[in-house]
């Protein structure tokens, strides 16, 4: 199912994130967060809030950098329990919950299958840490775009220079000295909340943070348009659009990709002079 959902995202190009769409590690968190949080029964268990048979050994609390990322990594009891058909009873099919993977995404509103409603790509973090897969942008403090500096250091090519003493000291030769040269980089990076999902491994981090107000527009657009033709599958009469039709994009040559970049990371003219001389 995530390889669909990444192969659909391509063709209907809402998978390029220097454009202002979602990178497909997006496409793939969001997935989990149906298929762990959503779809019911859930189809994959969240190890971090999974309660272990009461015969299992109790893990101890594991923290890194202050997170806590205990979680219940016993594989032969896992493996055990899926054999027993213990740990997965959903028994929909793969077609089935990419239709309601579509409709998740494609409203807000109460879920035609029963139970629950649409996500709100207004207010709610995707969060697969957290009990239930949600969070609130307020909650995050995801409230409002912004602009951050980063400085990165990199070893420059090195340098060459003469060796005292024998006179061996030409560039190339066994005698020179090579000096290493470090070079400071700025950065300002654009923040952006218009959709927000959260990484797993780094809290703080958005992955949607390349996602621009056309992007959203855009991916939220082709979530209505995938569920519309889902939903019309097996009605009868000729089809007049496909699911995975390609959408044909244009590149717009160096101008077009400098301008979204500087939209992407909210940057000055400068970058723009910058990049076009490169």
């Amino acid at each position: 199912m995530i390889l669909f959902v990444k192969h659909w995202a391509k063709r209907r190009a809402i998978n390029t994130p220097y454009r202002g769409t979602l990178s497909s590690y997006g496409y793939v968190l969001m997935v989990l967060h149906y298929l762990v949080n959503i779809a019911q029964p859930p189809v994959a268990p969240n190890l971090q809030h999974h309660n272990p048979p009461p015969h299992a050994p109790t893990v101890a609390p594991q923290t890194c950098q202050g997170a806590n990322v205990t979680f219940w990594r016993d594989e032969r009891e896992l493996t055990d329990l899926a054999r027993r058909g213990l740990l997965n009873h959903n028994g929909e099919s793969v077609g089935a919950l990419l239709r309601g993977f579509f409709e998740y995404y494609a409203q807000n509103g109460p879920m035609s299958s029963g139970g629950g409603r649409g996500f709100d790509w207004g207010r709610e973090v995707l969060s697969l840490r957290t009990r239930g897969g949600l969070l609130t942008k307020q909650e995050k403090g995801w409230v409002g775009a912004r602009t951050v500096t980063q400085t990165t250091t990199e070893a420059a090519p090195a340098a060459t220079t003469a060796a005292s003493g024998n006179g061996t000291g030409a560039p190339g030769s066994p005698g020179a000295a090579r000096k290493v040269v470090r070079k400071e980089e700025v950065k300002e990076i654009r923040h952006r909340y218009l959709f927000a999902l959260e990484d797993p491994f780094e809290l703080e981090h958005n992955v949607a943070r390349t996602v621009t107000h056309n992007g959203i527009v855009a991916i939220r657009d082709e979530f209505r348009r995938a569920l519309r033709v889902v939903r019309g599958v097996g009605r009868g009469g000729k089809e007049a659009e496909g699911l995975l039709d390609e959408v044909k994009t244009e590149e717009g040559g160096k101008e077009g990709l400098v301008e979204a970049m500087k939209v992407i990371h909210g940057l000055g003219e400068e970058f723009g002079g910058g990049t076009a001389e490169a």
